[in-house]
């Protein structure tokens, strides 16, 4: 580790500004030192800058426009069955087969749209974590759900080590 960044008072002349406080930390860092390291001292951008769970403001509209683009795609699909399931051909006189084969695939869809609706729950209440400032923090150990998991998973609420635990929990249990 660098002096300047442990707080030595030899890392920056004499001549530079110090606050009133003078404690390590708090001196303003206007000397050579911050000219020949300009990156150091800078404050990191607004759109750089970590605001909900460590993410940029950068990251969390990529997220959010991710998560809309999901929610989308869900609502659309659910429409297009919604249309096929309701479209009856007039010249389907049913047998047992077809009934049978019918009320499997009723069935199924119902499970399905069961799936899409949770999956929906859970895209729709990752937006409103975007919104609320809470995206990206584990609700169970609070705290930060790393990045490469948000990316594979954004509706996800849980951190990697807080959902091997719960699935751990449903094996064990049941």
């Amino acid at each position: 580790m660098s002096p300047v960044s442990q707080g030595c008072p030899h890392s920056v002349k004499a001549s530079t500004p110090r606050s009133a406080g003078g404690g390590r930390g708090s001196r303003l860092q206007t000397g050579p030192a911050a000219r020949r390291l300009p990156g150091l001292f800078r404050q990191p951008s607004t759109r750089e800058n970590p605001v909900a769970g460590g993410l940029s403001k950068r990251d969390l509209n990529k997220f959010k426009k991710l998560l809309e683009e999901k929610r989308r795609a869900v609502l659309e699909n659910a429409k297009k069955t919604l249309v096929e399931d309701m479209t009856l051909d007039p010249n389907d006189l049913p047998d047992e087969m077809d009934l049978a084969s019918s009320e499997y695939l009723q069935s199924f869809n119902f499970r399905l749209r069961g799936r899409e609706k949770a999956y929906l729950k859970k895209v729709e209440l990752a937006l409103r974590k975007i919104e609320d400032g809470t995206f990206g923090i584990c609700e169970q150990c609070e705290e930060p759900i790393t990045k490469k998991r948000l990316e594979a998973r954004p509706e996800t609420t849980l951190c990697i080590r807080c959902k091997e635990a719960q699935e751990r929990d449903e094996k064990a249990f049941g």
